[in-house]
């Protein structure tokens, strides 16, 4: 049976290590590059309502998927988007028990997910 609900160590241990991954971002990031319009610490907070499903699973949060859909849309250069890709890449790596499986289908359920509550909306 899978596990839905976390502990509330689980939710303070992820609350603190999003905060600390936050933080380095901005610390890395200080020295951007001068044509990218995208750091990678607006990444981490487009990124962070993700966490969750990429650790824990269950159902992707509607805000995950909004957050994606705007990191998207924030990504006006080829360097905005190896930025981004860049700081996924490292601060996946950074979160204890991350599921790259579960992440890697976060695509596909986000498209029909927003695509379902569009519907369900209008």
């Amino acid at each position: 049976m899978m596990r839905l609900r976390m502990t509330h160590d689980e939710i303070m241990t992820l609350a603190r290590f999003s905060v600390i991954l936050a933080i380095v971002f901005l610390f890395v990031t200080a020295a951007s590059v001068s044509n990218a319009t995208i750091t990678c610490s607006e990444v981490v907070v487009f990124l962070t309502p993700c966490i969750p499903f990429g650790v824990f699973g269950g159902t992707v949060p509607l805000d995950c998927c909004k957050s994606i859909k705007r990191l998207n849309a924030a990504q006006n250069t080829t360097m905005d988007q190896r930025i981004a890709c860049s700081c996924i890449q490292e601060g996946a790596a950074r979160i204890p028990r991350i599921n790259y499986d579960r992440i890697n289908t976060l695509g596909d359920v986000c498209v029909a997910l927003l695509a379902l509550t569009k519907f369900t909306l209008y």
